[in-house]
């Protein structure tokens, strides 16, 4: 799913719309997610994760990413 990208705040990671989408094992195998876009590292991480995204990847970040807490690619 090339530039799909979803980014939210930690606290929809915690609780909201991003807790469910990552819930949700067909998009979660396939989407890329972004959390604690509240801050300037997560505003980062958006930018790098559609980089990856880009590029074939994909995975979930931030501070409650499964996937740590930086794209590395």
């Amino acid at each position: 799913m090339d530039g799909s990208v979803v980014a939210a705040t930690s606290a929809s990671a915690d609780s909201g719309l991003l807790n469910r989408l990552r819930d949700d094992a067909d998009w979660a195998s396939v989407g890329t997610s972004v959390d604690s876009v509240q801050t300037a590292s997560g505003q980062l991480n958006v930018v790098l994760a559609l980089a990856a995204d880009a590029a074939g990847g994909s995975g979930h970040f931030g501070a409650l990413g499964a996937d740590g807490a930086v794209p590395s690619s």
